[in-house]
């Protein structure tokens, strides 16, 4: 795929994938490098996901407050992991409708991570280990934010979750401490407190930018778990209609 390219974007978040999508629309010749997940931390692990599990708290809670309608239900239970599956399955479908997007686009999509040289030469590391030179006129970054952990609090995935950690949860904590008022947080602090009568979660008005682990451990958490969260603003994705579309 080496070779020469009017847009070159680093980066397949929201801000990324967007914009090479504008600029193959305009008839430039695009190409995009993306290390990860095509739609970011937004559409992967942030709001998307976050989405997802709250509007299986909702339904929860108006099923026990269907009373109130004069509907008699029996409480009902929560499979903690099927919800929290569910809401992995959202995040990938949206993927590969981004990754459907772009294709049908005609971007030019390199999974790898992308470094500068001289003139105007980007070089790619591949996934599979191989190596592409690429050169564009114009070079747009879009690599979004780069968290950072706390000091005190070390990731150990078990007491002290990243918001992947607690995305990939299989075990629902008696209470949680929410560390960062961004719109991961938020939406996980508001969703888990529904989610089991007795349940609890609070958030700390302050809060920073803590370094995403790795991957999804599969161990169970034990309870009680902090939960920090990534604090940037964030915004939820526009293109999620078209997305879904794409998808079907």
């Amino acid at each position: 795929m080496a070779g020469e390219f009017d847009v070159l974007v680093i980066g397949g978040g929201p801000g990324g994938y967007v914009a090479a999508l504008r600029a193959a629309q305009l008839g430039l010749r695009t190409a995009l490098v993306e290390r990860e997940h095509l739609g970011g931390i937004c559409l992967n692990w942030g709001c998307i996901p976050t989405k997802s599990l709250l509007h299986a708290a909702d339904t929860l809670r108006r099923i026990r407050g269907a009373d109130a309608l004069g509907i008699a239900v029996a409480e009902p239970s929560v499979d903690f992991v099927r919800v929290m599956d569910r809401s992995r399955a959202v995040a990938q479908r949206l993927n590969r409708g981004v990754a459907h997007l772009l294709r049908k686009a005609g971007v030019a999509v390199l999974e790898g991570h992308a470094a500068f040289e001289a003139d105007r030469a980007v070089r790619v590391r591949l996934a599979d280990g191989n190596e592409e030179r690429l050169q564009a006129r114009h070079t747009i970054i879009a690599t979004g934010a780069r968290a950072k952990t706390l000091a005190q609090l070390p990731f150990d995935g078990e007491r002290v979750w990243s918001y992947r950690d607690a995305l990939c949860a299989r075990e629902l904590p008696r209470s949680l401490i929410v560390v960062g008022a961004g719109a991961i947080g938020m939406e996980f602090a508001a969703s888990t407190p529904r989610s089991e009568p007795g349940s609890r979660s609070s958030r700390p008005s302050r809060g920073c930018c803590p370094a995403v682990t790795p991957k999804c451990r599969s161990s169970s958490a034990r309870p009680s778990p902090a939960t920090v969260s990534n604090c940037a603003p964030a915004r939820a994705c526009e293109e999620q209609k078209s997305i879904r579309q794409a998808c079907g």
